[in-house]
């Protein structure tokens, strides 16, 4: 579904865009794929959500509950009715187009919400979305890979898997995989990666 929302976008259009806007423009595509018109047969379960709050309240043990505004908003999430109860896929998405980008787009305001449990405390997979505005997706890919591995010293990394390169099966050809210990409560998570390409490669 990323993969046939983004084939619907004009990618240099958004080269200079932000993340919020990038997203919600996937969001638009998709949804138009579900809701407007004829969708294939495996679509009918997923349904996609932008700037989705996070319910904080079923975290029993959490000492102070976000509500309203305070809550931390997820980029995207995906739902599946497939299952009950649903099954959901959360995204956190960011720009990479500056020196500093990589180390946003791991840490605390990025992957590193899905490590403190800030997002999908639940869950055990979760996703990145990067969304190159400079530069070789590639080279991105490269990058956000050696700083995952670097991630190792700081115990962050589980059961001694590093970084992978990984594609998806008509989706994003261009991704990774890393598994990660959560440094508060929950098990570890999965984080599949993926690469969006909005400039002129």
């Amino acid at each position: 579904l990323l993969q046939l929302g983004y084939e619907r976008m004009v990618p240099t259009e958004f080269r200079d865009a932000e993340e919020e806007d990038i997203s919600g423009e996937l969001r638009r595509h998709i949804r138009q794929l579900l809701y407007d018109e004829q969708p294939a047969n495996w679509m009918k379960h997923y349904d996609l959500h932008n700037e989705d709050p996070e319910d904080e309240t079923c975290h029993a043990g959490q000492a102070k509950v976000r509500r309203g505004k305070d809550r931390p908003v997820i980029d995207l999430r995906f739902v599946s009715s497939r299952t009950r109860p649903r099954k959901r896929f959360c995204i956190e998405a960011k720009r990479l187009y500056r020196g500093d980008s990589v180390a946003q787009y791991v840490g605390h305001s990025g992957m590193g919400c899905f490590l403190d449990g800030t997002y999908a405390k639940g869950d055990t997979d979760a996703g990145m979305l990067g969304f190159v505005q400079r530069g070789k997706p590639e080279d991105w890919l490269e990058k956000i890979g050696a700083k995952v591995e670097a991630m190792e010293s700081a115990e962050m990394l589980s059961s001694g898997r590093r970084w992978e390169p990984l594609s998806f099966r008509n989706g994003p050809c261009r991704g990774g995989h890393s598994r990660h210990r959560r440094l508060g409560p929950g098990g570890p998570v999965d984080v599949f990666h993926s690469l969006l390409p909005f400039c002129r490669e």
